[in-house]
């Protein structure tokens, strides 16, 4: 559902996951300033629970929410690269590990710049 609002905006409603409301608003034009440094964070970084919560998000849109309806998602934290890797694990028989099947995304830790998205083969 779409309504319209002041400044030329656009606002999109829509429920989902358990009834939380979704809003979406379009601006035409925003009257900020995204240059200046004014309230600029220099020092943010994510950390593991944030990156796994961007990391299984966007393998759930790229792949779709039904291919991990049995996967296990877990974090991967490379401390000599400073990024996140969250990988979708497939289902293993008991005491075998799953070769190939999974999908993983690459999350630089000081920014949250999705460096690179790959599945294993």
């Amino acid at each position: 559902m779409y309504t319209m609002c002041e400044n030329n905006s656009i606002k999109e409603k829509d429920k989902f996951m358990n009834q939380v409301t979704y809003e979406k608003v379009i601006w035409t034009s925003l009257p900020l300033n995204f240059n200046s440094t004014f309230g600029d964070v220099k020092d943010f970084s994510i950390d593991d629970k944030l990156a796994f919560e961007i990391g299984s998000a966007l393998l759930k849109k790229a792949f779709g929410e039904t291919t991990f309806f049995d996967y296990h998602f877990i974090i991967i934290e490379v401390l000599e690269e400073d990024i996140f890797i969250v990988s979708a694990l497939p289902p293993a028989e008991p005491n075998r590990v799953p070769l190939g099947g999974d999908y993983n995304v690459a999350i630089n830790k000081k920014d949250g710049k999705i460096i690179k998205i790959w599945m294993g083969e």
